[in-house]
């Protein structure tokens, strides 16, 4: 025999059977007013039966969106409670069915309207984007519209940006990196920059000859090609536009840088002493210091000594490596009529990088006056020459020259 949940007493004829149980149709009664059910709806609250608008008044169950209570069915999401037909989009408006729905900042939309709210539009067709996309660079795209911005294919995971836009690694080093000023190829890794601020690739170095004048590597791309004289040494066709190779205008030029030192005071004007042009096995059979990369002219004097005292003294030659360009020749000049200067003013320095250092200044001095770019690169060397006499006593008389001027310098010098 079936006894009611509700009254506890047998159940004889028509029942109702509720949350597992069964109960006479009067017993069968909401747990907030007591009345009976009948044939009426009715909710489940922690497993008891509520007429709607009494379990609404009971919890104070208020629409999210009109603050109405809520009574019969009702949507519970974002922990809230909503009337069915309130609960909709935040964005359009339109009514949210079934349980896909997105959230942000706390209310309901439908995923495409969250997406147009944020602003998830493909970067390059503008469309909204759905499902999958790619997020990069601070954008979205559709997966079959992240391309290169050059060759428009597809970009792997891996890919090259400039600026806002993407690029695969082929088109990004074609476009972007710096060239190789030799072989044109992208420079990327480590390469080497000459003085004249020329980039090319570091396996280049060795492979090429090195113009004796300039430091170039002699090739088509840098130089033009270039030409090895017949003592060995190579020099670019570059260098070889000015090269002083006739002593017609050696001698134009020796006057020239002549005229210029007499104006700072360095006054040779009224000596006469030869200049010559040699090649390079000449000019190291004359020079104290064989250096053959580095030795472009040598002034050769002349001492008379009596009973162990030095009577006279003059300078027999100047000489100077032919083929050089007339910019370097120039500076060579300079450098040596400093030391014929030195000698004839019976100024002897015990210490050779002071006087090699005096003798630069002179030839730094005359590129200065040129002003051309190509002495500014040779001028920014000069300070950089890690040579201890040349370099380190150019440097050190440079001080003195920028603190005392040249005639400090002379002073100096004729005090050492």
């Amino acid at each position: 025999m079936l006894k009611c949940a509700g009254c506890g007493r047998n159940i004889e004829g028509v029942y109702l059977k509720a949350l597992g149980r069964n109960y006479h149709e009067a017993c069968f009664v909401c747990h907030c007013c007591g009345v009976s059910f009948g044939r009426d709806p009715f909710v489940v609250h922690k497993r008891k039966p509520y007429h709607p608008d009494c379990l609404s008044k009971a919890l104070e169950l208020r629409c999210a969106a009109c603050g109405e209570l809520v009574g019969g069915n009702y949507t519970e999401a974002l922990g809230k409670v909503w009337h069915p037909e309130h609960f909709v989009c935040a964005h359009c408006g339109k009514l949210i069915s079934g349980n896909l729905f997105s959230v942000h900042q706390d209310q309901p939309y439908h995923e495409a309207c969250l997406r147009e709210v944020l602003g998830l539009r493909c970067a390059a067709c503008g469309e909204l984007v759905g499902g999958n996309y790619i997020e990069a660079l601070g954008k979205v795209w559709h997966p079959e519209h992240f391309c290169c911005s050059h060759c428009h294919k597809p970009l792997p995971e891996e890919f090259m940006a400039k600026g806002e836009n993407p690029y695969c690694h082929h088109c990004y080093e074609a476009l972007f990196l710096e060239k190789c000023a030799i072989c044109s190829r992208p420079l990327s890794g480590t390469y080497l920059v000459n003085q004249w601020g020329e980039k090319f690739c570091s396996e280049h170095d060795g492979e090429l000859p090195q113009c004796l004048s300039c430091q170039r590597l002699i090739c088509p791309a840098l130089t033009g090609g270039g030409v090895q004289y017949a003592d060995g040494r190579w020099v670019c066709s570059l260098c070889r536009k000015t090269a002083v190779d006739r002593m017609k205008e050696a001698r134009l030029a020796f006057k020239r840088v002549l005229q210029f030192l007499a104006s700072l005071g360095v006054d040779l004007l009224q000596r006469k002493f030869p200049l010559e042009l040699v090649d390079r096995d000449t000019l190291l059979s004359l020079s104290r210091y064989v250096d053959k990369d580095n030795t472009f002219g040598v002034t050769s004097k002349t001492f008379v000594i009596q009973s162990g005292q030095q009577v006279d003294r003059w300078v027999k030659k100047i000489s100077i490596l032919r083929g050089l360009p007339w910019e370097q020749f120039t500076m060579v000049v300079a450098h040596e009529l400093g030391h014929a200067w030195l000698c004839l003013e019976k100024i002897d320095l015990k210490d050779r990088s002071t006087e090699e250092g005096f003798c630069e200044l002179l030839a730094y001095l005359w590129l200065e006056q040129l002003g051309t770019d190509s002495a500014k690169v040779r001028m920014a060397g000069m300070k950089k020459n890690p040579n201890r006499v040349y370099g380190r006593g150019f440097r050190r008389v440079l001080r003195w020259y920028k603190k005392e001027g040249l005639r400090g310098v002379i002073e100096a010098v004729g005090k050492v």
